[in-house]
């Protein structure tokens, strides 16, 4: 879309692309998002996998642009506390120890 291609390669062929009919739709299965997808919504879109995220480059990005001048120090510190937070404390609904959280705690120390 960026691009403004006029084609885009899809399952394998060429197919004509129209910024208008190209839609994204995210559904976060099990961390506070959308339980399960709405079915008029699941026989029009299809399902696609993604990888993890590289939470140290993440954290990593999010501390050299909040302006930590020790970010690449930091980020790991910050990934091995939330894994052990996450893998230690109680697994309880209101405990968030995810890329939201320490986004939160990033910006309220910046």
């Amino acid at each position: 879309l960026g691009a403004r291609a006029e084609t885009v390669l899809f399952e394998g062929g060429v197919k004509p692309q129209s910024v208008m009919k190209s839609v994204a739709m995210l559904a976060v299965t099990g961390d506070r998002g959308l339980k399960e997808f709405p079915l008029e919504l699941a026989e029009v879109v299809r399902t696609i996998g993604m990888p993890p995220p590289d939470v140290h480059a993440v954290l990593r990005s999010w501390l050299f642009s909040a302006g930590f001048i020790h970010a690449q120090k930091m980020a790991p510190r910050l990934v091995n506390f939330f894994a052990l937070a996450s893998a230690s404390l109680s697994s309880a609904p209101h405990y968030d120890w995810s890329l939201r959280a320490a986004h939160r705690i990033i910006i309220a120390a910046s």
